[in-house]
């Protein structure tokens, strides 16, 4: 079915193929098909154990706890083999529709950092819209049906998703945006945690300073 209404599904490999070309490429040149598996186990450290509820969750590692801000999502295009994999930004207006198909089957775009607002909401300083604007928009309940709302789980996994979009975007503007925030005043601060570090024979990590707005910044809690 979606291949005959969503622009999108003909553009790229579903994994189906993508194995049987594998299978097929391996058996001319006499060798095991490479394979990919999820091994679940019951008795290991818990965070490895299956899951014991159906509750949908993020899970992410990084060096500093924060969302991860640099995702890219891997295409294999039907234009291209298995060694030229597409990459799409999460912040491209194709990712949402390529992530989910089945929430999006007519390829609407998602969201784009080119969009702006109205006409009559612009301001000189707020005229572009935010990604956490546009999925509110999305997520706002209105009359008549909404694919959106009856998706269960699958719905709620893409809010998971947008809100590790959303988060680790701003954390990443907030870290290269310093100097817009004034750091410098900070000074005093710097110096302490770095005293406290040499005492302590800690590395010390890169400072980046929140500013209060910011969600669970001392302000906010």
């Amino acid at each position: 079915m979606l291949s005959n209404i969503n622009p999108l599904a003909n553009e790229y490999k579903h994994m189906a193929q993508v194995e049987r070309e594998e299978e097929q490429r391996a058996r001319e040149e006499n060798r095991n098909a490479r394979r990919i598996s999820m091994l679940l186990f019951n008795s290991a450290d818990r965070r490895y154990n299956l899951p014991n509820c159906s509750e949908i969750a993020a899970v992410f590692t990084t060096e500093d706890g924060e969302p991860p801000g640099n995702r890219n999502l891997r295409i294999f295009s039907r234009k291209s083999d298995m060694q030229n994999l597409l990459f799409v930004s999460t912040l491209h207006r194709l990712c949402d529709p390529l992530v989910y198909p089945l929430l999006f089957p007519y390829g609407e775009s998602g969201y784009d950092e080119t969009l702006l607002h109205e006409q009559g909401h612009r301001t000189e300083c707020r005229f572009k819209l935010t990604q956490l604007q546009f999925v509110a928009y999305r997520m706002a309940i209105r009359e008549g049906f909404s694919l959106l709302h009856v998706s269960g789980k699958l719905w709620q996994q893409y809010l998971v998703d947008q809100y590790v979009r959303i988060e680790g975007a701003r954390l990443a503007f907030l870290r290269t945006h310093q100097k817009e925030l004034r750091v410098e005043t900070y000074a005093g601060l710097h110096d302490y945690l770095m005293r406290g570090a040499k005492m302590e024979s800690v590395r010390p990590g890169r400072i980046v300073v929140l500013p209060s707005k910011v969600l669970l910044a001392p302000l906010e809690i």
